[in-house]
């Protein structure tokens, strides 16, 4: 039977896939876009693979028919999925997968408001495969990412999943500071030694600025940290179903 799920808002799509996998029954779970992308004559062949033992296993494909813009996106993921969240790089990540009834409990148990379905796979298992299958041409109307909701992704992975940018953030601060004292001890010396410093306008002003920049900067990303905690505690929701539809009939939430 067909089930519906619809959200009172656009939650995102992250949020909107956690929403579907809550309605989904059953010890194998697939999930896949609507763009027409996907290619579903290649399921089976992810399905034998969940047979094997494997707990997720995603589609890779030999040629992603996307834009110039939407193939850097993808780059700049996965970049960040190997540095920061430990993805082993000999495994892609897609939008369609097939995963066990386990894997979809556990990632059931995440409700921040911030949910990254491949952190939430990589914390989960790393048993994982992929299967390659070909990409197909979209056929009408174009992808909803936006500049604006690439980069909010990519702030919700390594600021829910990883404390390594905070970690980046001290090993900076360290370096300039060390670079700083550096600095002194060499005017001094110079100042001693009688050599003629000349103190320039320009390269005092651009000191002051790119330290300060510096300083705005980490103050940014600590504020991310303290700014997603507070919404956690407020429990702001993932989502919010407006109605649950089994077959264009309206039924009480599960």
């Amino acid at each position: 039977r067909i089930k519906g799920v619809n959200l009172a808002r656009n939650f995102g799509q992250q949020a909107a896939v956690m929403a579907g996998l809550k309605y989904t029954v059953g010890d194998t779970v697939i999930c896949l876009d609507d763009d027409g992308q996907s290619p579903i004559d290649g399921l089976d062949l992810m399905l034998g693979k969940i047979n094997e033992g494997y707990d997720i296993v995603f589609a890779d494909y030999f040629e992603k028919k996307e834009s110039p813009f939407r193939l850097f996106g993808s780059k700049v993921n996965e970049l960040m999925l190997n540095s920061l969240l430990g993805k082993p790089k000999d495994i892609k990540m897609n939008s369609l997968f097939a995963c066990t009834r386990m894997v979809v409990d556990e990632l059931l148990r995440y409700e921040n408001p911030f949910p990254y379905l491949p952190g939430l796979f990589l914390r989960t298992t790393r048993n994982i495969a992929n299967v390659k299958l070909t990409h197909r041409e979209r056929e009408s109307g174009e992808s909803g990412y936006t500049l604006g909701k690439l980069l909010s992704l990519w702030i919700n992975g390594f600021t829910a999943f990883s404390i390594k940018p905070l970690r980046a953030a001290s090993f900076i601060g360290f370096f300039f500071a060390l670079l700083g004292f550096v600095s002194l001890i060499i005017l001094v010396i110079s100042k001693l030694s009688g050599v003629n410093i000349k103190l320039g306008w320009t390269s005092t002003v651009s000191l002051i600025m790119f330290f300060d920049g510096m300083i705005l900067i980490v103050l940014g990303l600590i504020g991310e940290y303290i700014g997603r905690i507070y919404l956690c505690i407020n429990m702001t929701p993932q989502y919010v179903v407006r109605e649950y539809m089994v077959n264009d009939s309206l039924e009480d939430k599960p």
